[in-house]
């Protein structure tokens, strides 16, 4: 019995048969997220909302957004880590009167795609 499985083998390639191999082999992260937009909804409170990220057939669907926030020329830092599915947050808590600038990146399998277009919007005074 041992030979069995080289004799399969060898009978396949006389056959001409070939092994049942996947034609997308694009292991790689999502796209990034489209159509990022801020809004200003009250005076301590922003609405974003964007379009899902695509990812390759084999990547694995989004797993999670990485949500990050600005004001002024400062650093961008993390705000939310919003689920998979998502496609809109509140970003509570501001300071009234104040412009803040987001942007946003997905992540599956293969890790972090590229970060969106970063959309502004200034809380109402």
């Amino acid at each position: 019995m041992k030979g069995i499985g080289i004799l399969t083998f060898a009978l396949a390639g006389v056959l001409g048969l070939t092994a049942c191999i996947p034609s997308d082999t694009d292991n790689s992260a999502p796209s990034a997220p489209g159509n990022l937009t801020a809004s200003a909804s009250s005076s301590n409170t922003i609405a974003l909302s964007w379009t899902a990220a695509q990812t390759p057939a084999n990547g694995g669907g989004v797993t999670a957004y990485r949500l990050e926030r600005k004001t002024g020329v400062g650093a961008f830092a993390l705000v939310a880590t919003p689920k998979f599915n998502a496609t809109s947050y509140s970003d509570a808590g501001l300071t009234a009167g104040t412009a803040y600038t987001y942007r946003l990146k997905a992540q599956n399998a293969f890790g972090f795609g590229p970060y969106s277009s970063e959309s502004s919007a200034s809380t109402n005074p």
